[in-house]
C-alpha cells in the first residue's frame, strides 16, 4: 500500500501538488524531502505483452465453451466439478490463466488432453464431496436470499439458528467457519427450534431462522 500510495504522489504532484504533497508526506520512509524533488516512477517494458493478451483470449474461450457445456448438461455453476478437460495445450503450466478457469468454471482443476473430442469436456462425476459442497453454496445462496427480504444490510450481523436431520447437521458442521463469514452472522446455532422458516436446499431441508445481532 505505502508503494501504491507513494507513486500515486509523484504521478498526481504536477497536477494536486498540496494533496500529492500530503499524501507522500504520510508515507515515505526514504526517498526526497518532497514529492516534488522525487524522480516519477518508472514504467517496465513488457515484452511478452502479446503472449499475455493472446493466452487471455484463450482463457475466455476455454472459460465460454466449458460455461456452454455446463449449460449443455444442466449442472449449475453453484456445484463444483472435478475438472475441466482441454484440448489445446498451450496454456499448460501457465498458473495465473489456470486460476481464471478454475474460478469461473467452479472446477478443482484443469486438465489437457489433445485427444478429447471438442475443444473443452467437464468431468461431471459428482463425489459425494463435491455434492456437500454444491449443497453448501446453494444454502448460502438461500440464507443470503433470506437475509434481503428480511430487510438487512450486508453491514447487519445476524445470529443463525438451523435445524434439520443427520445429513443437514454434517454440512452445517463441516462449513460451519465460513457459513459465518457468508452470511454475516455472529454465531450458528444447529439444534431444537420452537419456529422458523422450512428451506429446501439440493434434497436437503432445513428449518432457518434469522434474528439480527444486538
Amino acid at each position: 500500500t505505502r508503494y501504491v500510495l507513494e507513486n500515486l504522489a509523484k504521478v498526481l504532484a504536477p497536477f494536486m501538488p498540496f494533496i500529492a504533497e500530503e499524501i507522500y508526506q504520510s508515507v515515505k520512509i526514504e526517498g526526497e524531502v518532497s514529492v516534488h524533488l522525487a524522480q516519477w516512477p518508472e514504467v517496465p517494458e513488457f515484452s511478452d505483452g502479446g503472449m499475455i493478451l493472446n493466452d487471455m483470449q484463450k482463457t475466455r474461450q476455454v472459460v465460454s465453451l466449458g460455461l456452454e457445456a455446463r449449460a449443455a448438461v444442466a449442472v449449475k455453476v453453484r456445484q463444483p466439478l472435478k475438472a475441466a478437460i482441454v484440448k489445446d495445450t498451450s496454456l499448460e503450466g501457465k498458473g495465473e490463466m489456470l486460476d481464471l478457469i478454475k474460478d469461473e468454471l467452479n472446477v478443482k482443476g484443469v486438465i489437457f488432453d489433445p485427444a478429447i473430442d471438442g475443444e473443452v469436456k467437464l468431468d461431471t462425476e459428482l463425489t459425494p464431496e463435491l455434492k456437500q459442497e454444491g449443497s453448501y453454496r446453494e444454502l448460502v445462496r438461500n440464507l443470503q436470499e433470506l437475509r434481503k427480504r428480511e430487510g438487512l444490510v450486508p453491514e447487519d450481523k445476524i445470529d443463525l439458528f438451523l435445524n434439520g436431520g443427520e445429513d443437514e447437521a454434517a454440512l452445517v458442521k463441516k462449513f460451519s467457519k465460513d457459513l459465518k463469514r457468508q452470511v454475516g452472522a455472529s454465531d450458528v446455532h444447529f439444534g431444537e427450534m420452537v419456529d422458523g422458516r422450512g428451506l429446501r436446499v439440493e434434497g436437503l431441508t432445513f428449518l432457518v431462522k434469522i434474528v439480527k445481532s444486538r
